[in-house]
């Protein structure tokens, strides 16, 4: 038995570290499952007699079985430093400095079933064989720079000088260094980096782009990979957690929403490797006394994060100012309750109108993520052709993949 928030359910734990929750109602059934489970494995293999006594026996309940001792779970398999993703046939440990499959019988954490995916680990492919994300080393001096220039400055001419360091610390931060050519990169990365080409149709016009459009292009890049990083770790704070924001470039830039750019694909790709909650950005309910139950489903030991999909416009950002610390779900047992902002769960929003950054509170809870319209639908007042991964690789690159680039 297992006691959490008041109240006491039963576990069937297997496996060393598998984790069955049993509800009241089925407890007689589980503990006559697991009883001639235990005989078939015993010297008393195929006793019918035992056998019918356990089918037929009417003292196995809740209450009969109320002296099970009680036992300590703890599920918190992450940490600051690391992490675990649970697949059919091995747990995964991720590390900053190693990936490694873990056997389930050597797990040091307990596992809800309801967690591990269906799908096998084929293994981990390094992606520096590919490609790699350095800080830019330039980027110390600049800020030095910076302050020098700016530490007598007031008013209007501080403030446009700290704009345009700002914009470019945000471009330079990172440097993008490229191990392999683009072209010959697994389907997925190049995938993700077509989502970042803002210029594609100057490139498709064979014209060069210039350093600083290249240094843009891959900055976009980066910041899809780090904010699918962020999203992956389950580790929380007990500060406020940033929302990731996946809308449209054209829409920051020119006001109209893209479409059928790849925002829900990019979105699911949590999907492939953590189990998760989804929310339909249709369904979603916009009345303030009715936000919590978009969430209430929500179940902390089996789902690491929530993914609202296609939210509809008019959402205000500050409705979600509470669901980014402290959320009302439901926990282990299906009992709602109120998350500590170290157990709330980190959302991922795919939508066609952005929320307004120009809200301090905000641009300090969202982590924004634009969308180029390199992948995109008949063009109704141009000559463009629809294009889609599948058109341009010819599978599905999430669910046709090889075994190789599922190590991705």
């Amino acid at each position: 038995r297992y006691r959490k928030d008041d109240t006491t359910r039963f576990v069937y734990v297997s496996e060393g570290c598998k984790v069955d929750i049993i509800p009241d109602r089925d407890v007689e059934t589980k503990a006559k499952e697991v009883m001639k489970s235990y005989l078939n494995n015993s010297l008393y293999y195929g006793d019918e007699g035992l056998l019918n006594a356990i089918s037929t026996s009417r003292g196995l309940n809740a209450k009969t079985l109320s002296e099970i001792p009680m036992t300590d779970i703890n599920f918190r398999s992450y940490g600051e430093d690391f992490d675990y993703f649970f697949f059919g046939n091995t747990a995964v440990r991720v590390t900053a400095d190693e990936v490694r499959s873990v056997p389930y019988a050597q797990m040091p954490y307990m596992v809800n079933r309801k967690a591990i995916l269906d799908e096998v680990h084929y293994g981990y492919e390094d992606m520096s064989r590919y490609f790699v994300i350095k800080p830019n080393p330039m980027m110390e001096s600049i800020r030095k720079q910076y302050r020098a220039e700016t530490y007598h400055l007031t008013g209007e001419e501080l403030l446009r000088k700290k704009r345009a360091f700002r914009q470019y610390e945000a471009t330079h931060r990172y440097i993008l260094q490229w191990n392999t050519p683009l072209e010959k990169c697994p389907p997925l990365i190049q995938c993700i980096y077509d989502m970042s080409r803002i210029y594609w149709r100057k490139e498709e016009m064979g014209c060069e782009l210039n350093p600083e459009e290249r240094q843009f292009q891959d900055m976009h890049f980066v910041n899809k990979i780090l904010g699918l990083g962020y999203m992956l770790s389950r580790y929380r704070t007990d500060t406020r957690q940033q929302m990731v924001m996946v809308t449209d470039y054209s829409v920051a830039q020119e006001g109209k929403a893209s479409g059928r750019n790849g925002k829900s694909m990019f979105t699911f790709l949590l999907d492939l490797v953590r189990r998760n909650m989804y929310v339909s950005g249709k369904d979603y309910r916009k009345n303030p006394g009715d936000m919590a139950k978009n969430f209430c489903d929500f179940q902390l030991t089996v789902q690491s994060a929530v993914i609202i999909d296609d939210l509809d416009a008019g959402v205000d950002a500050e409705s979600f100012y509470n669901n980014t610390s402290r959320l009302s779900v439901r926990n282990l047992y299906e009992n709602t309750v109120r998350l500590s902002p170290e157990e709330t769960p980190k959302m991922i929003i795919s939508m066609n109108s952005p929320f307004d950054l120009a809200s301090p509170s905000t641009y300090g809870r969202t982590w924004p993520i634009f969308l180029s319209d390199y992948y995109h639908e008949d063009g109704l007042s141009t000559d463009e052709e629809r294009r889609t991964p599948e058109t341009k690789f010819g599978y599905h690159i999430t669910k046709g993949c090889s075994d190789e680039e599922s190590r991705l």
